[in-house]
């Protein structure tokens, strides 16, 4: 554990970083994507980070931000991305694919857009499961029928070790087009 500057685009923001594996830095320059409360910036060549943004916003709400965001987040520590590189762990135990972790933390003080993050390789040469089934293309298509097959019998192997899914869509499950590998993303476990 250590408090380093994670410089996201031109901001550098103070956070605690937990590492995982050996990692090139933090300086993550490119926004590749926004959707609901996570964001995306590539870094080097072969990371990225992935970010769980604000829920609340001071202004608009100033009550629920100092109870969620303030208290909640800041003084009780954010471990939603904990939670998620303990279910890293826990999925690359079953044997399934993930990308690499190098790291996890939470960015210090209350002022920033995002709460925490996580640093992991950068896919390429994947797509989605379900830009696969719903291609129009007949190889997608059959590549789509064999990885949904692999992913069945995976998600019955990991309720066999008491786990379920709590965030399960086809976006969260990339298909490696070298090896037709499944690589779980978003990896939201529940114990059963």
């Amino acid at each position: 554990m250590k408090i380093t500057k994670v410089i996201l685009g031109e901001q550098a923001k103070l956070a605690l970083v937990f590492p995982v594996a050996q990692y090139s830095g933090f300086t993550f320059n490119k926004k590749f994507n926004t959707n609901g409360n996570a964001a995306i910036f590539y870094g080097n060549d072969t990371q990225l980070i992935k970010l769980e943004k604000i829920k609340y916003r001071f202004r608009k709400n100033p009550v629920k931000w100092t109870l969620r965001e303030l208290v909640k987040k800041t003084f009780f520590i954010n471990m939603s991305m904990a939670r998620e590189a303990r279910n890293y762990r826990i999925v690359q135990k079953l044997g399934f694919k993930t990308p690499k972790l190098y790291a996890w933390g939470v960015f210090i003080g209350p002022h920033h857009e995002y709460t925490s993050f996580l640093i992991i390789d950068k896919l390429i040469d994947h797509v989605t499961l379900k830009s696969l089934t719903t291609s129009d293309s007949t190889d997608d298509k059959r590549l789509g029928e064999q990885a949904l097959y692999q992913l069945n019998e995976q998600l019955n192997k990991l309720q066999q070790h008491g786990y379920t899914h709590r965030d399960f869509h086809l976006d969260n499950f990339m298909v490696c087009l070298k090896t037709h590998n499944i690589i779980w993303l978003d990896i939201q476990l529940k114990k059963t």
